[in-house]
């Protein structure tokens, strides 16, 4: 948890979450070792020709939760903050 007090006194608190899912991930050493086993692999390259400019309402998790994704207009270097 995050909390930011602003120099008004107004607390801002964000509570972060662990994912249920995570990708398992192994070492290019022990790849190699099990293709030397014989097991399968496939490699992918992923390449951006092209970008644009997204806002934060066309994200569909975001659109659900609008009132938790709102955006800071400048952090101040005076403001208490508070890791808990």
């Amino acid at each position: 948890m995050l909390v930011l007090i602003t120099p008004e006194g107004e607390r801002l608190v964000y509570k972060g979450s662990h994912p249920k899912h995570t990708i398992p991930l192994i070492s290019a050493a022990k790849a190699c070792k099990l293709v030397r086993k014989g097991c399968i692999a496939y490699i992918c390259a992923v390449e951006v020709t092209e970008t644009q400019e997204i806002e934060p309402k066309d994200i569909p998790v975001v659109q659900e939760f609008l009132e938790v994704f709102q955006e800071v207009p400048i952090l101040r270097s005076n403001w208490e903050i508070s890791l808990q």
